[in-house]
């Protein structure tokens, strides 16, 4: 059986919507609200599409075989970790599609590597959802980790590489969590509307969203504080003085921490965003595009930021 849309159906689409993009440079600004109509329900007839094709009956026992491989391939690679007496996996209520299923997959051999390299004891557990793999464990000690700092940096940017972000948390009585969040998309970005241009984010961002009243709670940590114009400065040790002197006076900035392994980040940019897809809708009406031009009009240049690519280097 054939479960892909069929070539005739994408070429269709294309041309369609091909047709809306010229429609855009070329029509007056009042035929706009009918324009987004179009627009909006071919984007609809491919995502439904899409969807019908994601939940076909056909799929479901290709999905119980994955999840099965998935489920060995975690128990094998644990058994590679010194001292780990047990393995439990709890499954999931939420449900993978096949993309975030080969996600999850993709991040296992790294994530064992990395937890292998720390002092971990006894039980250990792991969980999953369509956005993350979260793997709980016990240290024997926290002492002398500063052996294994090169190497857990050599393996951040491997995540990083595959657009996975690797963070840290401490629990009670020496539990660390591991989390390892898989779900960047390309298709939707988290859209900050600034004064001479639109800067579009992951879509992961929100996520990591804490009160810029917290700040202190970590200082002197390392920071990129975005300008005005969209630009990221690097900050070695973050405070609220630094905020000040960095973010235009009235502004609401934004706080996002991410703890990563012995690096955590905080970034800050000047106001809140949103979630909007890119060139496209999100099926809860006629939004506007994340594009260059708007109805033959120049409108803001949009900047499309690679955190990644940053957090790699």
């Amino acid at each position: 059986m054939d479960l892909r849309l069929s070539g005739k159906f994408l070429k269709d689409y294309k041309h369609g919507m091909d047709a809306i993009e010229d429609l855009h440079l070329l029509a007056e600004p009042g035929l706009s609200p009918v324009i987004n109509r179009v627009h909006y329900h071919l984007s609809e007839i491919r995502r439904k599409a899409e969807l019908s094709l994601e939940n076909h009956p056909g799929l479901n026992p290709v999905k119980e075989k994955i999840q099965a491989e998935f489920i060995f391939l975690l128990e094998e690679a644990a058994l590679t970790i010194e001292n780990c007496r047990q393995l439990i996996i709890r499954e999931t209520k939420s449900t993978l599609n096949l993309m975030q299923w080969g996600r999850l997959i993709e991040t296992v051999p790294n994530a064992i590597k990395l937890i292998s390299l720390f002092p971990v004891e006894g039980l250990i557990e792991a969980s999953y959802t369509n956005k993350n793999l979260t793997i709980v464990a016990k240290l024997e000690s926290y002492h002398d980790l500063s052996s294994i700092k090169a190497e857990v940096y050599r393996l951040s940017r491997e995540f990083f590489k595959m657009k996975c972000l690797p963070t840290f948390t401490v629990g009670e009585a020496h539990q660390v969590i591991f989390n390892f969040d898989f779900s960047h998309v390309e298709d939707f970005a988290y859209n900050i509307d600034l004064v001479k241009r639109r800067v579009n984010l992951s879509n992961i961002f929100p996520d990591y969203q804490i009160p810029i009243q917290k700040i202190e709670a970590i200082h002197n940590q390392t920071a990129l504080i975005m300008s005005a114009n969209g630009e990221f400065y690097y900050f070695e040790k973050l405070n609220s003085e630094v905020v000040k002197k960095s973010v235009a006076a009235g502004a609401k900035p934004a706080l996002f921490h991410f703890p990563f392994l012995f690096r955590p980040l905080s970034i800050i940019i000047p106001r809140d965003g949103d979630i909007a897809p890119i060139n496209g809708f999100n099926g809860t009406g006629c939004e506007k595009l994340l594009t260059d031009q708007v109805f033959g009009k120049p409108s803001k240049p949009v900047h499309n930021l690679d955190i990644f690519s940053i957090l790699s280097k």
